[in-house]
């Protein structure tokens, strides 16, 4: 009752957000971080022509479960989200670096199909199906 009074654990986590967010150097003597000056600009990234929307094969929004096989027989489940007559864009369950060929099978669509990868991005990637 008398004395100091006990710190909650909110007090210190408070404490510890004010600590973090304080913009003062953490010695006396250091200088402050530089600080990266923020652009609010956004550069479209450059196309090529061959995968411009406008060129692309229409696409059917389809969301199955196929079967994705690598160049060393590894089995994979995908969901396929679309697909066209040139390729498809599936999207998996692992962060792994896909192989650049692959077989894709999703038997209801009568899709058996050799691919190669095109694009990539945490779990999902887009592939482009090779004739033969």
């Amino acid at each position: 009752m008398f004395g100091r009074k006990q710190a909650s654990a909110a007090d210190a986590l408070a404490a510890r957000v004010r600590q973090i967010a304080d913009p003062r150097p953490a010695h006396a003597g250091d200088p402050p971080p530089p600080v990266e000056p923020v652009s609010r600009t956004y550069a479209a990234p450059t196309v090529a022509k061959s995968v411009r929307k406008q060129d692309r094969a229409p696409r059917q929004s389809v969301f199955r479960t196929a079967t994705m096989v690598t160049s060393g027989g590894a089995r994979q489940n995908v969901a396929l989200k679309d697909v066209s007559a040139t390729g498809a864009r599936i999207e998996f369950h692992t962060r792994s670096t896909l192989p650049s060929l692959v077989v894709l099978i999703e038997p209801m669509l009568k899709l058996h199909k050799r691919a190669r990868v095109v694009w990539q991005e945490e779990g999902r990637a887009g592939l482009e199906f090779i004739e033969g």
